[in-house]
């Protein structure tokens, strides 16, 4: 059997620190780890953020532009999933932080944004 497994690291712009957490760790309720003592061997530069079924997305953050994804970049890049038991009621408080909607994509029966730092979501229903 093979199957993907629950760590990420994604890169973005030091610049994005606070939104990225304000993103993850406030509106999306994740555990904030980082090299602040609660977790040791972090670098400086990266910080955890843990969904509550224990997936990981870590985030690197670069200060040089070569280092950095444009938000076109991402679009090119992979895409992921928040998967959620409330698809109306997170995607309205996606709209309240201000995420950027992707409308031209092919799948019109799915809400598409890009997060801080440019990455790409699909919101899904959590039994889907």
């Amino acid at each position: 059997m093979i199957s993907l497994g629950t760590h990420y690291l994604l890169t973005i712009a030091q610049s994005e620190r606070q939104k990225a957490r304000d993103f993850y760790a406030g509106l999306l309720g994740c555990q904030l780890q980082s090299s602040d003592g609660q977790t040791q061997n972090i670098p400086d530069n990266i910080e955890l953020f843990v969904f509550p079924g224990e997936e990981v997305v870590g985030m690197q953050y670069m200060e040089k532009a070569d280092e950095i994804l444009t938000t076109a970049e991402h679009r090119r890049g992979c895409w992921m999933e928040i998967k959620t038991d409330d698809v109306e009621g997170l995607k309205q408080k996606l709209r309240d932080f201000g995420v950027q909607e992707i409308t031209d994509f092919w799948d019109p029966g799915h809400f598409y944004f890009h997060a801080p730092g440019g990455q790409v979501y699909r919101l899904l229903q959590l039994d889907s």
